[in-house]
C-alpha cells in the first residue's frame, strides 16, 4: 500500500519537508520513494504540490498521513 507523507530535510532548527509517495512499510528516511509530489516550508508557510499527480495516487489507493491531510 502507498502512503503520502512528509520527509524532513533542511538543517537543524530550520526544517523543510518534501511531500512524497512511498510504500507504507518503509520509513520516510529510507530514501526509497515512488514520487515526489512537492514541498512544504513551515517557516514561510509555503506549500507546493503537483495536484494532478496527487489526485492520481489518491485515486489509486494511496493514503495520506495525518499531517499531509
Amino acid at each position: 500500500m502507498l502512503a503520502i507523507r512528509m520527509q524532513r530535510t533542511g538543517r537543524k532548527g530550520h526544517a523543510q519537508f518534501r511531500i512524497i509517495v512511498q510504500e507504507a512499510r518503509r520509513t520516510p528516511t529510507s530514501g526509497a520513494i515512488v514520487f515526489q509530489l512537492g514541498h512544504y516550508n513551515p517557516h514561510a508557510k509555503e506549500i507546493v504540490i503537483n495536484k494532478e499527480k496527487a489526485d492520481f495516487y489518491l485515486s489509486h489507493g494511496a493514503q495520506p498521513s495525518d499531517s499531509v491531510a
